[in-house]
């Protein structure tokens, strides 16, 4: 009897297009969207812009993360590179990283919300804690803003360069932090303060404390992150 020959085809890898991106921390949280439902030794590629503080951060998220980088190339053109990457087993979350938010100022919390992502995606243990204005963060529908005289021309300049940029604005923060499975404190008293209620936060899942509570998340923080106050 003849034996068969066996053909196998060879899967590509899911492809992720962060091109349009400059933020690392969204590059990598848009990549483990992705990779999360693969299994260990399943193939990604990520295609970025030509970037050396990007290549730099990628590089180090797999080395932090376990997951492997197998090869990195530039494109013909010298704008674009893509890498592979293998996924690797989930590590414990070690670190502890929590983030202040104590105003709803857009230029002061983005890239506080950025770097909380940047946790998260670095396998970090995040915490958000919002008190004063910035309570209003989590309320649905409210939009961030710059404040000032001239703060809805800032703020519709600011909303336009995030975008240009890829990065993301506050609501798509808190909802991407949500998602890579970040914890949620708020305030109470700022709740009454600031006239948000319960009903009218966005996230499923937080917890309602006060100053005792952050004190102790400050305690045992490795890398503690602050808005500001104000407005």
């Amino acid at each position: 009897m003849v034996g068969k020959v066996m053909e196998f085809e060879a899967t590509r890898p899911i492809f992720v297009d962060a091109r349009h991106s400059t933020s690392s921390p969204t590059i990598l949280a848009l990549l483990l969207q992705k990779l999360s439902p693969l299994n260990p030794e399943d193939m990604i590629e990520l295609a970025t812009k030509n970037n050396k503080g990007l290549f730099r951060d990628i590089c180090l998220w797999c080395e932090r993360t376990g997951n492997q980088l197998v090869t990195s190339e530039h494109t013909s053109e010298d704008e674009d590179i893509h890498f592979i990457m293998q996924k690797g087993q989930e590590r414990s979350r070690s670190k502890k990283m929590v983030a202040v938010m104590s105003t709803a100022n857009l230029g002061a919390v983005v890239g506080v919300l950025e770097k909380a992502v940047g946790g998260c995606v670095l396998g970090m243990d995040v915490s958000l804690f919002f008190d004063g204005t910035g309570v209003r963060l989590l309320q649905t529908g409210y939009r961030a803003r710059c404040p000032g005289i001239f703060g809805r021309f800032r703020t519709n300049k600011v909303d336009m360069a995030l975008k240009r940029q890829g990065r993301l604005l506050p609501k798509g923060a808190i909802e991407m932090l949500e998602e890579l499975g970040a914890n949620f404190f708020v305030c109470g008293p700022s709740l009454e303060t600031f006239g948000v209620q319960e009903a009218e936060i966005s996230v499923a899942k937080y917890d309602v404390v006060s100053g005792v509570t952050l004190a102790d998340l400050l305690s045992r923080g490795d890398v503690n992150l602050f808005s500001g106050g104000g407005f």
